[in-house]
């Protein structure tokens, strides 16, 4: 249960982040970015992200 309500937040975070990409609005995109990055950052840091490639 715990697993999967993880992936489904996750889910609902993309679909999030798909939506702020494709709104026209400068400022929330702009202010998004600035707070996801550092956090990416860090995960990387840790090693604890891989680069993995995406495809639609």
């Amino acid at each position: 249960k715990h697993d999967q309500d993880i992936s489904n937040s996750l889910h609902l975070f993309s679909t999030w982040i798909t939506k702020i990409a494709n709104s026209d609005n400068i400022s929330l995109k702009s202010k998004a970015l600035s707070l996801i990055v550092p956090t990416l950052q860090i995960l990387e840091e840790k090693h604890e992200i891989t680069n993995t490639i995406i495809t639609p």
